[in-house]
């Protein structure tokens, strides 16, 4: 195992990255948050210059907001630097007030939080209206933004990685933000050169690079086995984020190896309007080592869906422990919904989106269905408003119903008969 000497100085990455900041992993520090608030110090100098320069009583209008709050580790809520001021609105004005937070003493934050805080008007801003004074702010936990397929990320932690995981592998399999790294296997005796002599790193950025290093801080080369004590260090060229490394205790004598995923077939949608009737499936094949596992799928749904062209639906599946994704399979899933319109029509009566109009008062089931065309390749039953199927002399009533099956999911068409009045004209039954 070949190894080589990471020559990086700690303290003056730590130093320079405090001073400089770092447009990667300044938000992770702790006390150090990805923020717009910072924009009410460089205002507040003016506008309280203006506001002691002015001793008019003005009265309260309304209370400004604050921008969120991101953090992506862990942090005390003593670290955030909350604004101490807010901005209101008075009859005279933009002005500043102070914010008075509740005690948040020893509090830490590993969850998206909001804090609490009271507004604190100057004497001159008086408030008639008994506005509340509530000031809230949103802190969002984002987490680090790395993910591994090769083990679970918490906090400064990867732990449960597999036994016998090369260090190519492991790095191959981490995500930035959903971004995976890039591994290039480098020649160290020709600049430049890449072939297959040496490799040790990952690159996600031209300045955000990943690798492991051992307990030493030896930096170890693509073919090193992961280890219990070995960590990985991420640096952005001025911050280096250490995350420590463990693996599975023992070989998992039911593991196995994800090969494959296959797609769910697509799903012809032939009207409009019926997006709450599709039947998506519920599991999808996946091919291991071990054979096929079948495993449940939770589609993401847009809200208010409308399908009048194809749509593609996604979909997530976690993929159990014992099975491992060193290949790099593409997650999640798909589900492609083809409109493709059904093309019934009907020489005795009008269709529109889910309805046959117009059909003459007493036309059997079995007439209805010698009218309709372009229907041979789909399963046709006819139902009362009881959902009680009809037979085919049954005669057709207003409240009928005709049910298209296209392979899993049924379409419902409301039938309405019609009929003549003494003036001939027609009427809707």
């Amino acid at each position: 195992m070949k190894k080589m000497k990471l020559c990086m100085s700690t303290a003056l990455a730590l130093t320079l990255s405090l001073t400089l900041g770092s447009s990667a992993f300044a938000a992770s520090l702790p006390g150090i948050t990805s923020t717009k608030n910072i924009y009410l110090y460089s205002e507040s100098k003016s506008i309280m210059a203006d506001q002691l320069a002015s001793t008019a009583t003005s009265n309260l209008l309304s209370l400004g907001s604050l921008h969120d709050i991101t953090i992506h580790e862990p942090t005390m809520v003593s670290n955030l630097n909350l604004p101490s001021n807010i901005l209101v609105t008075t009859t005279e004005g933009t002005m500043l007030a102070s914010v008075q937070w509740s005690d948040y003493a020893g509090v830490s934050i590993n969850t998206t939080t909001q804090l609490n805080g009271k507004a604190v008007l100057p004497s001159n801003i008086s408030n008639t209206a008994n506005i509340k004074l509530d000031v809230t702010q949103k802190v969002n936990y984002n987490g680090s933004g790395l993910q591994s397929n090769l083990g679970a990320v918490t906090d400064n932690k990867i732990i449960n990685i597999p036994p016998a995981t090369t260090v190519q592998e492991f790095l191959s399999n981490l995500t930035y933000n959903g971004t995976p790294f890039d591994i290039k296997i480098y020649n160290m005796f020709i600049p430049g050169a890449i072939n297959d002599l040496t490799g040790n790193g990952a690159s996600l950025t031209d300045k955000m690079s990943a690798t492991v290093v051992d307990r030493y801080n030896e930096t170890l080369d693509y073919d090193s086995i992961v280890d219990d004590g070995d960590s990985l260090q991420i640096s952005d060229g001025l911050y280096t984020h250490t995350y420590y490394l463990s693996t599975l205790v023992g070989t998992p004598s039911n593991s196995s190896l994800l090969l494959s995923i296959t797609p769910p077939q697509a799903i012809a949608v032939p009207i409009t309007g019926i997006e709450g009737n599709i039947n998506l499936p519920t599991i999808v094949r996946m091919d291991t080592t071990n054979g096929i596992v079948n495993l449940p799928v939770q589609w993401n749904i847009p809200e208010g869906l409308s399908i009048s062209k194809n749509v593609q639906i996604s979909g997530t599946v976690v993929i159990p422990d014992n099975i491992y994704n060193f290949s790099g399979v593409k997650l999640p899933v798909y589900q492609d919904l083809d409109y493709k319109p059904l093309g019934i029509s009907s020489s005795l009566g009008m269709i529109g989106n889910n309805s046959i109009m117009r059909i003459p008062e007493g036309t059997t089931v079995s007439s209805l269905i010698n009218s309709l065309t372009n229907a041979d390749s789909y399963s046709l039953t006819f139902k009362d408003k009881n959902s009680n199927t009809l037979g085919t002399d049954a005669a057709i009533v207003t409240g009928d119903s005709l049910v298209v099956t296209s392979g899993n999911s049924n379409y419902s068409f409301y039938l309405a008969t019609a009929l003549k009045d003494n003036t001939n004209k027609d009427l809707q039954r």
